[in-house]
């Protein structure tokens, strides 16, 4: 194998590991505290609605509207996490087997040809992937910074 092919395999195998270690790394941190804080959330305006409702006899309308939206938003943070941890891994385990067929080829040139579209394949599904998680995170959290607005204004009000 010449110099310059080992150096590209020495670098597709550090690019290899890199995406499984991000692929771990992605299923545990910004899911972890969009459940933990939309959780809580969920459990706050439940324990605020019951007190507010046994406080007071009637429940302000407009107030019983903000305790459903926020509740609402909550859940939706948490299921749109979800939905975007599914693609997240989808898109790093796609980078995963393209740099093994990388990794292959360089190893065995001479089937180049036969692996080149399952590549192609494999980089159209991690972008596709990528691309719909970073939208799915946005909307996770958007849905649950304006949950956190709608407590504080029911807070507020109360």
């Amino acid at each position: 194998m010449k110099e310059n092919n080992k150096r590209k395999l020495q670098r597709l195998l550090e690019y290899r590991n890199l995406s499984y270690d991000a692929m771990v790394y992605s299923q545990q941190r910004m899911d972890l505290l969009i459940i933990s804080i939309s959780g809580a959330g969920i459990y706050g305006i439940l324990e605020s609605k019951k007190i507010v409702i046994t406080d007071v006899d009637i429940l302000d309308e407009n107030l019983d509207n903000l305790f459903s939206w926020g509740f609402a938003l909550f859940v939706f943070a948490i299921i749109i996490n979800f939905v975007s941890q599914y693609f997240s891994y989808k898109c790093h385990r796609a980078d995963y087997r393209m740099y093994g067929d990388e990794i292959y080829v360089l190893e065995n040139p001479k089937k180049k040809e036969e692996v080149e579209f399952e590549i192609k394949e494999l980089d159209n599904i991690a972008a596709s992937s990528n691309k719909i998680t970073r939208i799915l995170n946005v909307a996770s959290i958007l849905s649950l910074f304006a949950a956190l607005i709608l407590v504080t204004i029911i807070f507020l009000n109360v």
